[in-house]
C-alpha cells in the first residue's frame, strides 16, 4: 500500500465563480449544470431542479466540463457528499459552488477514489480539516491534502467490482420494495 495526497493523484478545479456564470445565463433546457443541491448522498447526481446552460456557455467554461470518472464536491455547507460522474453526466458543467476532482487513472481508479472519499472516516477527515466555523468550506488546498491509501491497480479494481456488485443488489432490492409498496 502506498500513501499519497489526493492532490498528487488528481487535478482539483474550483467551479466557475459568479463573475464567470451569472443567474441570467441559466436557460430552461440545455446542458445540465451540477450545483451543490444536485449532489446526492450515494455518489449520485440528483437531476430534480437542475439548472441548464447553453452550449456556447459550456464552450466558454470548458475547463469546468465534467468527464466520466470525475468526482464533484460541494464547496460549502454539506461538504461530506460527493458525486461520481458516470457516462450519463459526462459533458455536463461542474457549477458554481462545486469542486471537480479529476483522478489520474494511471495511478488510481477514479471509482475506487470516489468510494474511498465516501467512507465515514474520509468524511470525518474533511469535516475536521474544512475551513470556516459557521459554515464549513472545502477548497482545493484542503482536498489536495487529503491522505489517500492506494493499493495496486488490480486490488483497486477488485474492490470496485465488489462494491459495485453490492450497490447493484441494494438498488435492485430497493426497486423490488418500491414495487411491493405500490402493488
Amino acid at each position: 500500500m502506498e500513501y499519497k495526497k489526493l492532490g498528487h493523484i488528481a487535478k482539483i478545479q474550483t467551479g466557475p465563480f459568479g463573475s464567470q456564470l451569472h443567474q441570467s445565463d441559466y436557460i430552461p433546457t440545455g446542458i445540465p449544470c451540477i450545483m451543490p443541491c444536485n449532489i446526492g448522498s450515494n455518489l449520485n447526481i440528483i437531476c430534480d431542479n437542475i439548472a441548464y446552460i447553453s452550449e456556447e456557455d459550456l464552450n466558454r467554461l470548458a475547463k469546468h466540463k465534467t468527464q466520466e470518472g470525475d468526482i464533484v464536491y460541494s464547496r460549502r455547507g454539506d461538504i461530506e457528499k460527493c458525486a461520481y460522474i458516470s457516462s450519463r453526466e459526462s459533458g455536463w458543467l461542474c457549477g458554481t459552488g462545486c469542486l471537480k476532482v479529476s483522478i489520474d487513472s494511471t495511478i488510481a481508479l477514479p471509482k475506487y477514489v470516489a468510494y474511498l472519499l465516501s467512507t465515514p472516516e474520509s468524511k470525518a477527515w474533511l469535516v475536521g480539516n474544512a475551513v470556516g466555523t459557521t459554515m464549513l468550506n472545502l477548497n482545493t488546498t484542503v482536498l489536495s491534502d487529503f491522505p489517500i491509501c492506494l493499493p495496486d491497480l488490480d486490488t483497486q479494481k477488485k474492490v470496485v467490482e465488489i462494491i459495485d456488485s453490492i450497490a447493484d443488489k441494494i438498488e435492485l432490492n430497493k426497486r423490488i420494495n418500491d414495487n411491493l409498496e405500490y402493488s
